[in-house]
């Protein structure tokens, strides 16, 4: 039996949206929430159709990192079955450089010339001064590159026979 009546599907969608609203903003006063993310929240229960609910971008992980570059791989989930990434692939695109998996978001910036945390500043903040060091191999607090005896500890730089042999260490000293 044909009543005659007949609903228009974007009307009812729109009734719907609107007591959607009116709930959110009476539970929003409540609750003491915005309106606008009650209403949003409560959209997203009322429009869960057990279809497609959600969707990642997936950017290829070539340096295992945890942090991906590329172009963007999306994956449609639904809520029985959310989207996550397949192995190799990961949800975030902000590797620098994805073949070296020491350079990305979050790394220690080392002074080596390289932009090694993806902030698109190299070697920020660091001092990087090249330093020379020099051994003291016998302790006596002169360098070995000044220290005419290295091996035996001893303040007297005196070389008597002029051999470039501290006396300290020089078993012949005599000059002849």
């Amino acid at each position: 039996m044909n009543t005659g009546f007949s609903v228009d599907p974007g009307l009812l969608l729109a009734g719907i949206l609107l007591l959607v609203g009116v709930v959110a903003a009476s539970m929003a006063s409540r609750f003491r929430i915005p309106s606008l993310l009650m209403f949003l929240g409560l959209g997203m229960l009322v429009a869960d159709d057990g279809l497609t609910c959600n969707m990642v971008f997936c950017y290829v992980d070539a340096d295992g990192d945890g942090h991906g570059a590329g172009v963007a791989n999306p994956i449609n989930g639904t809520a029985a079955a959310p989207a996550v990434c397949p192995a190799g692939q990961v949800g975030l695109d902000d590797d620098c450089d994805d073949g070296d998996d020491t350079i990305h978001p979050g790394a220690i910036e080392m002074c080596n010339l390289i932009d090694d945390d993806c902030d698109l500043t190299i070697d920020d903040g660091l001092s990087c001064e090249v330093i020379t060091c020099y051994a003291d191999t016998d302790g006596d607090g002169i360098l070995d590159f000044a220290d005419n005896c290295p091996t035996v500890a001893s303040n007297d730089l005196n070389d008597t026979d002029g051999d470039g042999r501290g006396d300290a260490c020089d078993e012949c000293t005599d000059t002849d």
